[in-house]
């Protein structure tokens, strides 16, 4: 199972760093003068939660691609795709939701042209800082399975020993 989904404390987390990045991205939204930060934070923080859960399935790509296994080449090729799939999605989503705002009548007049190259960068560094995330956490889950494997083998080692000396001492 994902690690994430499989503790409702990580997802909390995750959600919420994801929440904070939205955030981030209304102050900017509002610094640059587009729209009102109250709007940027009903634009960007569901936004932003989407593109987290977007991303939960690249933990897929990275259990399965380990830079040590993987061409760079074939690395690089693979995730330039997935990006520019979740970000392509996320700029549609972005739209539509833009789209909905307008219809209730909760957006300012934003023009579309000058938010969306924001959106693009902050979709670039969105999905930059979740794939690095989750090769930073897959480093971890290895370095923690080789310390387990490394204990059970010097279990093993010992047993082995006292089985010898047990074999000497009584023939």
């Amino acid at each position: 199972m994902h690690p994430i989904l499989s503790f409702r404390g990580r997802l909390l987390g995750y959600l919420l760093l994801w929440v904070t990045f939205g955030g981030l991205l209304a102050g900017i939204i509002a610094v640059t003068g587009e729209a009102s930060l109250q709007w940027g934070e009903l634009f960007a923080i569901p936004l932003a939660v989407l593109m987290g859960l977007q991303c939960l399935p690249c933990w897929y790509l990275v259990r399965g691609m380990a830079p040590d296994e993987v061409p760079a080449l074939r690395l690089l090729g693979t995730w330039l795709g997935a990006s520019f799939v979740l970000l392509s999605l996320w700029l549609v989503a972005a739209t539509l939701w833009m789209r909905v705002l307008k219809y209730f009548d909760r957006t300012p007049s934003v023009d579309p042209g000058t938010l969306m190259p924001l959106l693009v960068f902050a979709g670039c560094v969105g999905v930059l800082i979740a794939i690095l995330g989750l090769y930073s956490s897959a480093a971890l889950e290895r370095s923690r399975e080789a310390e387990r494997r490394t204990l059970e083998l010097r279990a093993l080692a010992r047993e082995a020993e006292m089985s010898f000396l047990r074999r000497q001492l009584d023939p």
